[in-house]
């Protein structure tokens, strides 16, 4: 074997465990990342596998050690319990805006004697029973308008024809079956609710109006 074979063969052995150390320092790095990333992102009951190096030392003084919490301890929960009153009125206030319709409850005309004696019974008076809230859901009315007209007998002898009509209120819009309160729900939609046609489209048919959404924005630009 020439001297050039020798130093040939002495480079691979160097080389060949110097590639073993890396393989080992690479496997050591790769188990101390895995051990970090336990630490820091899984629960504090797992296990580190056999034959794994820790990356810290395994002390007390460690800042991770005082961050983790053992899983099978119990979290303590404060439970602040509290009860609402309702102050005097509190009906009153809230539906303070609500237009007010009375519904008397009386007897009727033929209930109104004594059981006992059958003499007519004298109203005392009345009492509050209750309060309830009715909600009445939007629905549309068609409004049909006819103008009409009147001629005078007495001139129409003479040769005289005398004629008087009624005329209609003006539309809201010419030539268009909006109204003044279709037009105003249909600008608030719009405008104030931010409710695109295609939406507005369907609930109008839903209320029995099959119209377009090319239609409503012609009441928009039309009306504003």
């Amino acid at each position: 074997m020439t001297e050039l074979e020798k130093k040939l063969m002495k480079q691979i052995e160097h080389l060949t465990i110097q590639n073993e150390k890396q393989a080992k320092q690479i496997e050591q790095l790769i188990n101390q990342l895995t051990n970090m990333n336990r630490r820091l992102f899984g629960t504090s009951s797992e296990k580190n596998s056999q034959g794994q190096l820790s990356f810290f030392e395994e002390d007390n003084h460690s800042p991770f050690s005082e961050a983790e919490q053992p899983a099978d301890k119990a979290v303590e929960i404060e439970t602040i319990s509290y009860q609402r009153k309702k102050y005097q009125g509190q009906r009153a206030d809230i539906t303070r805006d609500l237009p007010i319709v009375v519904e008397e409850h009386t007897l009727p005309s033929d209930s109104q004697v004594c059981s006992c004696c059958v003499s007519p019974l004298k109203h005392l008076g009345k009492r509050a029973a209750r309060t309830e809230l009715e909600f009445i859901p939007a629905h549309l009315v068609k409004h049909v308008h006819y103008e009409h007209a009147y001629e005078c007998l007495t001139c129409k002898k003479t040769g005289q024809n005398h004629i008087l009509r009624q005329k209609a209120p003006e539309p809201a819009l010419a030539k268009s079956l909006a109204g003044p309160s279709l037009l105003a729900w249909n600008l608030y939609q719009k405008l104030e609710a931010s409710i695109p046609y295609h939406r507005q489209e369907k609930e109008w048919a839903r209320y029995g109006l099959k119209v377009s959404r090319r239609t409503l924005a012609n009441w928009t630009i039309r009306s504003s």
